[in-house]
């Protein structure tokens, strides 16, 4: 109840989203600071021009359903996708150049650290854990780096190139998805020669699309 505090031991998942907190237990304690319930509107026609825009409830389900439909059919394809070139990658052995696994690794430590570093995670690291998390990162970048080459490999095969309105029009989402200014974004890019790693990305995607469609 309200003002009421209780203490107990909580164990995080190993696979738990905030690193330092993976695999740990620690004591949480928590106090209620109020008691609420909620109480849902009728779904009606009006209910469903304030929550959707759309004129009547039966616009409104069908327009749910069809988004639903469409996240479900891309997270399938995903899945499809993802299998397919893991199955393929097992029958597939060429050497992986040692300065691309080194670029990659040193990218995922960088990207790891700057985590630790935001959520004060140093300072809970064991011995051998930085050990460990550059073995990860190996291993990551390992599997990465001949994902990359495979379908690089793929476009070249089959003529697949990158446009210069695909590669705005995917600066554009990631602009979108985090809040930045697309002339900001795009001038990082091309101070930190970003645009070939971008043109890349794009080239993979299309040709793991053509994979799938084959």
């Amino acid at each position: 109840m309200p003002g009421e505090t209780v203490e107990g031991k909580v164990t995080f998942p190993e696979d738990y989203g905030h690193a330092p907190l993976a695999g740990k237990t620690v004591t949480m304690k928590i106090t209620a600071t109020k008691l609420e319930s909620r109480v849902l509107p009728e779904v009606n026609d009006e209910f469903a021009k304030k929550a959707s825009g759309m004129e009547s409830v039966e616009a409104m389900r069908n327009n749910i359903h069809e988004t639903y439909m469409k996240n479900r059919k891309e997270m399938t394809k995903a899945k499809a996708q993802s299998l397919l070139l893991e199955k393929l990658l097992e029958k597939t052995e060429f050497p992986l150049p040692e300065g691309m696994i080194e670029r990659y690794s040193q990218n995922i430590l960088q990207g790891r650290f700057q985590e630790l570093s935001q959520n004060n995670g140093f300072a809970n690291l064991a011995e051998g854990d930085f050990e460990k998390m550059k073995d990860e990162a190996k291993t990551e970048a390992e599997k990465f780096a001949k994902t990359q080459l495979f379908l690089l490999t793929v476009a070249k095969k089959e003529g697949l190139e990158a446009t210069p309105q695909e590669m705005n029009a995917t600066l554009r989402q990631i602009a979108m998805r985090n809040g930045r200014d697309i002339k900001e974004l795009q001038e990082h890019y091309q101070q930190n020669n970003l645009y070939p790693a971008l043109r890349d990305r794009i080239v993979a995607d299309k040709a793991m699309d053509a994979i799938y469609d084959k």
